[in-house]
């Protein structure tokens, strides 16, 4: 059986997310009562090779750098690298939304004959049609052929048309040997269409240029063909074509008279029936309140109507404090940075057991999400070198171990929740043995980085103090809405475990035949995490402060009742209550002064209203007594 391994895993998506009360009051101008401004400096150490690269068309990528006087180099890391990594991590920590992915479908092909799946997909596949696509605006029109696509043998169509080389590269020379046309005529009422490579290929189609009427295709068809094919090779270059006023020959496949699936082959890759959104959306509802980190580091509206809001948090460039002569860079590492894609269902599914959930499961949801294993020490993998194609390799001369970076952000008018935010999110919230990694090939163990100081400048507490503040608040929301301490919970608790050191063989990315081996789903098996568990800076009193709260919100109704019926003047049964409350607190081991203390004063009231009613009967006796006596 082929061992499941993973440069990565997955952190679970929190069902329900935490919006902080004071949202809606952040402002630039108006500061918060106990808003504070100052900075956080922190230092970090790359534990493995590092490497940030330039935005350049260089053949080697180096590391992002300020040229300096002579050959000297100052290397950095961007600050937007970095924002991105805290930000990600406090998504994470502070149970927010997930908004950014990449929403798309994913198409399979089922060629296994003895299964149902295979049987069912070939039987589909008879059903296949050829056609036009054409593009108008942001619609696509399918222009159905008038007649059936033929099959050649590529002897008949054109000396030199090589199997090997690509769809794009086949048509473009059959092209340039027909006049510049880009999908040639080269039989009378045909255009060849070549569908790319194949082991031991030997036929083309050509398929017919009469079209007979004219479909608008549905909106899921139309996202389904752009997001399964865009990562085929040149097919940007199709695009390219439709967007020019072109149309691209294309298959298709109806089911109840409506275009369900369109391709570029005939065996084509029917979309499954879930699209990455619906699996979010399964496990975390959209909610239009703004988190915690909308609310720290700001959010743009979707559109120019909606609300936008700045930051509150500046994040620098994290520059590298060493003397930088060209010594600090390593040797050239060549190879493929690739991965497997997100379709590969067995990781990027929540997969309960026995066997694998896949995108056509109506009950499947995404497995949270997505971050990479830490390998030991400053160990790295070697990079995987494919094959002759250099189109797909990368060069790169990452920074050497050991180097130290300076950070500074920047804070304004923030509470004491959310610099002990920011400050959980770098540090992991001080948890020992767990680190970040940041930029290049983090899946072969590049870009390890350790927190080794943080200095805090203008500001009224220290680390831990904003650092508790945070848990706290952290704490009363996964204890109310999961009835779990937030250290505990599967999402801090994952974070940790997937930073933490792995070995090697755990971490390796598995030889492609081994994936599909896996998703046959003959042997279910999930990626294990070694435990780390998060450090919790509670304080000694806060269970009994939470318990205390706990109670108040849970009997909030008898509490409420009592105080009125005080007032409506029903002392006695306002007593009874408080006297119950005091049962139940007792009961709970809670202090229970304060109501003790409000059962007197009912008491008081009470004996006050019977001496006040006996005063007023004795009175109304004696006046009575005095109206009943004979008068003189």
């Amino acid at each position: 059986m082929v061992k499941l391994t993973s440069p990565y895993n997955f952190v679970p998506l929190n069902s329900k997310v935490y919006i902080p009360s004071w949202y809606k009051d952040v402002s630039q101008d108006i500061p918060f009562e106990d808003g504070e401004d100052g900075w956080i400096e922190v230092t970090w150490k790359n534990v493995s090779p590092l490497i940030v690269k330039e935005a350049s068309d260089k053949e080697v990528s180096l590391p992002v750098h300020v040229k300096e006087a002579g050959d000297k180099k100052l290397y950095f890391i961007p600050g937007t690298s970095m924002k991105g990594m805290l930000r990600s991590t406090l998504e994470i920590l502070s149970f927010g939304k997930m908004e950014q992915y990449d929403d798309r479908f994913f198409g399979h092909r089922e060629f296994d004959t003895k299964k149902s799946e295979g049987k069912k997909y070939q039987e589909e596949m008879k059903k296949v049609r050829w056609g036009w696509l054409s593009k108008d605006d942001d619609n696509f029109f399918l222009y159905p052929c008038a007649g059936n696509a033929l099959l050649k043998p590529l002897s008949e169509l054109g000396k030199g048309l090589d199997a090997k080389v690509s769809q794009w590269e086949r048509n473009k020379y059959i092209a340039r040997n027909s006049g510049g046309e880009m999908f040639p005529e080269i039989k009378k009422g045909y255009r060849l269409y070549c569908t790319g490579h194949m082991h031991n290929k030997k036929h083309e189609y050509l398929i017919p240029i009469a079209t007979k009427g004219k479909e608008k295709l549905p909106e899921t068809a139309k996202t389904s063909f752009l997001t399964i094919h865009a990562p085929t090779p040149d097919f940007e270059k199709f695009i390219d074509l439709l967007d020019n006023g072109e149309k691209i020959p294309v298959s298709y496949l109806k089911v109840s008279g409506k275009i369900v699936a369109i391709g570029l082959s005939k065996m084509l890759r029917l979309p499954f029936r879930q699209n990455v959104q619906t699996l979010v959306e399964r496990e975390q509802k959209p909610v239009e309140e703004k988190d915690l980190c909308e609310t720290i580091f700001g959010f743009i509206g979707k559109t120019s109507t909606d609300d936008s809001l700045r930051g509150r948090v500046q994040v620098s460039h994290a520059f590298c404090t060493d003397v930088t002569e060209g010594y600090e860079l390593q040797s050239e590492k060549i190879g493929i940075l690739g991965e497997p894609k997100p379709s590969f269902y067995p990781l990027y599914l929540k997969q309960p057991g026995p066997k694998y959930k896949t995108f056509n499961d109506a009950d499947s949801t995404i497995a949270g999400r997505k971050l990479y294993r830490v390998h030991t020490g400053a160990s790295v993998l070697p990079l995987p070198t494919g094959n002759d194609n250099k189109n797909v390799k990368s060069t790169m001369r990452p920074l050497r171990t050991g180097l130290t970076f300076v950070m500074r952000i920047n804070l304004h008018n923030m509470r004491p929740v959310e610099i002990g935010a920011i400050l959980s999110a770098i540090t992991l919230h001080g948890t020992e043995g767990a680190w970040h990694n940041i930029g290049s090939a983090k899946s072969f163990g590049y870009g390890k980085l350790e927190c080794v100081d943080v200095k805090l400048t203008g500001l009224k507490l220290q680390k831990e103090d904003y650092m508790r503040a945070f848990e706290e608040e952290m704490e009363y929301f996964t204890r109310n809405e999961q009835s779990q301490k937030w250290s505990e919970t599967e999402q801090t608790s994952m974070l940790v475990n997937i930073l933490s050191e792995h070995s090697n063989d755990d971490v390796r990315m598995m030889e492609l035949k081994d994936y599909g081996e896996v998703s046959k789903n003959t042997q279910f098996q999930k990626l294990s995490e070694a435990h780390n568990e998060i450090t919790s800076l509670l304080s000694s009193d806060f269970e009994q402060k939470f318990a205390e709260e706990a109670f108040r919100r849970k009997n909030k109704d008898q509490y409420d009742k009592a105080d009125a019926l005080r007032k409506e003047g029903k002392l006695q049964e306002a007593k009874k209550i408080y006297e119950d409350l005091i049962s139940l607190r007792l009961q709970n081991k809670l202090n229970a002064d304060e109501e003790e203390a409000k059962k007197k004063e009912l008491e008081v009231e009470i004996a006050k209203k019977e001496q006040n009613d006996k005063n007023a009967q004795k009175g109304e006796i004696e006046k009575n007594e005095k109206s009943n006596l004979p008068r003189a």
